[in-house]
């Protein structure tokens, strides 16, 4: 782009015609504008690139700042003891919901097995009494037969009485 400014300014010194004049101007004009934009988006990437820099700089200082504060070994063994006591009482957690999600497993199977063993008493109980609605049907079956033959016979007799 700088190139093709100098370019353009090279031309304008020479003589030109009013016309070609004010086209050279036009597209000089249209280029330093296009200049400045991107300078514009140069500095605006600048200054973004050197924020990042120097947040990363404060995190860096705030977490060294941490182990730097301590000044004598009592600090530094009773901070090392604090951070032995969270670990023990995370290990301790995770145990107790280890054991728990254990005894949820172990109830989960015994209730599929339940079911499962209510679901079989269920479907012999059902049978049972499928069986014993055909077993009464029969029955009823057989004695009206019984008492239909007897009213036959009864009617076959008084009719050979007559």
């Amino acid at each position: 782009m700088t190139e093709e400014m100098a370019k353009l300014k090279q031309e304008l010194r020479r003589t030109l015609s009013e016309q070609e004049r004010n086209d050279v101007q036009v597209k000089r004009d249209e280029l330093q504008s296009e200049l400045d934009m991107r300078n514009a988006q140069i500095s605006d990437l600048q200054q973004q690139i050197l924020g990042f820099e120097n947040d990363k700089e404060k995190e860096k200082e705030v977490r060294s700042d941490r182990w730097t504060r301590l000044s004598s070994m009592v600090e530094a063994k009773l901070a090392v003891q604090h951070l032995f006591d969270l670990a023990t009482e995370a290990l301790a957690n995770v145990g107790h919901k280890s054991q728990e999600l254990r005894e949820a497993h172990g109830q989960i199977t015994d209730l599929r097995k339940n079911n499962g063993e209510l679901r079989d008493a269920k479907l012999n109980l059902r049978k049972t009494y499928d069986e014993q609605i055909i077993k009464m049907e029969r029955e009823h079956e057989d004695k009206t037969l019984f008492l239909l033959r007897q009213i036959n016979n009864k009617d076959a007799g008084e009719s050979n009485d007559v």
